[in-house]
């Protein structure tokens, strides 16, 4: 595979998920990084249901391991707001990616550029552009 091709990536974080799975506690935080990555393999290749599966996994781990206004939560959060868009909910890709900016832009500050990729994900869930 090349750089940036989803199923290579879906490939190499199935494998890591296996291990991870096998060596560590079924709440361990490492697995939400895989979790994000191979959920949004699967994204790219067209299938936001089980995008949505690997984003809510991760998103309850986030969440009972850092809590749920933690800036590690919000990256979480976005991740599921985008499955959740893909699938045609809207309103709720909205509403998420809004509580992943207020997370984000809590901890990084509003002049960063991690914020200002959250902003753009939220303009883009509020219906300002279609692609």
């Amino acid at each position: 595979g090349e750089v940036g091709d989803p199923k290579q990536s879906k490939l190499l974080a199935t494998e890591a998920l296996a291990i991870e799975e096998e060596l560590l506690p079924e709440d361990n935080e490492a697995l939400v990084v895989t979790l994000c990555v191979l959920g949004s393999a699967f994204g790219d290749l067209g299938d936001p249901m089980t995008q949505k599966l690997h984003h809510t996994r991760a998103l309850a781990i986030a969440e009972a391991k850092f809590g749920p206004d933690n800036f590690r939560t919000g990256f979480a959060v976005g991740f599921l707001a985008d499955a959740i868009g893909e699938l045609g909910d809207l309103d709720l890709e909205a509403e998420m990616q809004e509580r992943s900016f207020r997370l984000l832009a809590a901890y990084f500050g509003p002049e960063h550029p991690v914020v200002a990729m959250k902003m753009t994900d939220l303009a883009r869930a509020g219906g300002a552009f279609f692609f």
